[in-house]
């Protein structure tokens, strides 16, 4: 009867193990690309008076409050940089300078409390703009400082990097052809950082490291380029087909719900509608909950708080597993 039942406990165990690497390696099983998730457009941004009635008139709720009861899940902060190799942030000097948080340390430290408290939470998106002149960007001190006050709130670990990626392929285009992004499960409570740049500051980034090696940050870039992994195309009524395309590649793709206070003081839900449609993975908002002021906000119908992405995502796909 030992025996028998020794036998038994042999064959569950195995059988366990057999259904774990079946779910671990599964292609239905939910990947980081097969999201839809919403975002904010200059996360910490707050109304300066006199521009209130103008497209810079918009305030968002600070940075806790958009994680934990408006299901953002992508932000966006403006970077400059400022006294003693700090990074501050905020939108325009002299003009558009109010915000939530003076400091990308203050701002991340906002996002890691709220991960710390949720870490079950599918990777957060962080997108970092520079507004400074390419010229300074030739100098890595410049993107030092950016990845100094990123490393002194995030672990290396807590951070979904380019080499996560790629692994053992040459290109990170080559890596999201081939293999693709990584299951959600297992990158649950992680963030993912973008440099949002298509120009001058992308290419000093990527001057020494065009594949983005030992880079915090993945880029804004095209399918052509060997940092290829994530795509930024802000119209998705003039970019539908070409955002529905990149998603089907495997290529994750940023987009924007409504520009400014255009669409809302318009009542416009045409562009969001074409946002959601076409495949876009991150849809960003100034407006991500409803307001007296508007009849339009972004609703992401459906998410949990984020959603199984309309192209890419397997049929099987189901928001509780997200």
């Amino acid at each position: 009867m030992r025996f028998i039942a020794g036998c038994c406990f042999i064959f569950f165990l195995v059988l366990g193990f057999s259904v774990v690497a079946a779910e671990e390696y599964s292609p239905t099983l939910p990947k980081l690309n097969h999201l839809q998730m919403k975002g904010t457009h200059n996360s910490y941004h707050l109304a300066t008076p006199i521009l209130a009635w103008t497209q810079l008139g918009y305030t968002h709720a600070p940075i806790k409050e958009q994680l934990e009861n408006q299901g953002v899940r992508q932000m966006e902060f403006d970077v400059h940089q400022c006294r003693d190799n700090d990074v501050c942030v905020y939108h325009i000097g002299l003009v558009d300078t109010r915000t939530h948080c003076d400091t990308l340390k203050e701002c991340l430290t906002e996002v890691k409390e709220w991960s710390s408290r949720n870490r079950s939470h599918h990777p957060i998106f962080i997108f970092l703009e520079p507004k400074d002149s390419p010229q300074y960007s030739k100098e890595w001190q410049f993107f030092q400082n950016i990845e100094d006050q990123i490393l002194s709130v995030f672990s290396k670990d807590d951070i979904l990097t380019p080499d996560n990626v790629r692994g053992k392929h040459f290109t990170l285009k080559k890596a999201i052809e081939t293999n693709g992004w990584p299951a959600i499960n297992a990158v649950r409570g992680k963030v993912v950082f973008v440099l949002l740049d298509l120009g001058g500051h992308r290419d000093n980034y990527t001057l020494d490291a065009p594949a983005l090696q030992k880079r915090l940050m993945f880029t804004t870039s095209n399918p052509h380029r060997e940092d290829a992994a994530i795509m930024m195309l802000d119209d998705p009524i003039a970019h539908k087909d070409r955002i529905r395309d990149l998603a089907e590649r495997g290529f994750i793709v940023r987009t924007r719900a409504d520009e400014g206070l255009y669409e809302p003081s318009a009542n416009d839900f045409s562009r969001l509608s074409a946002a959601l449609d076409s495949g876009a993975h991150m849809i960003s908002t100034d407006i991500p909950v409803k307001l007296d002021s508007y009849d339009y906000w972004f609703d992401l119908k459906g998410g949990t708080p984020s959603r199984c992405n309309p192209v890419s995502a397997h049929q099987s796909c189901r928001e509780r597993d997200l």
